[in-house]
């Protein structure tokens, strides 16, 4: 089958033997902004949640940081594989399936 695809397979560049994809900018960001906020919520969360008194005060990057304002959580763990798993099942062109995912 084959798959519609503007670009080839390529990732963004190449860390050793890794291809770093979207998937994988993602799914790194989103664990370094867990744990960031966990060694100093103070310094890593607080200016960048969404607060809208700030937006208004000119802190624009506000509305495009708040999605890596993450709290431990196993839900948040449980959707960064997911976002893994399926950015590199999408990649590899396999069908995403229960088998997939376990």
């Amino acid at each position: 089958m084959q798959r519609f695809q503007r670009f080839g397979d390529d990732g963004w560049f190449r860390a050793k033997q890794i291809e770093v994809t979207t998937s994988i900018l993602l799914a790194i960001a989103a664990t370094l902004s867990i744990v960031l906020g966990v060694i100093s919520p103070r310094l890593f969360v607080g200016p960048f949640e969404l607060v809208a008194s700030s937006v208004q005060g000119g802190q624009l990057w506000r509305l495009f940081t708040w999605p890596f304002v993450n709290d431990p959580d196993i839900f948040v763990v449980l959707a960064i594989a997911m976002l893994y798993i399926v950015g590199v099942c999408l990649l590899e062109g396999h069908p995403v399936d229960a088998e997939v995912l376990g």
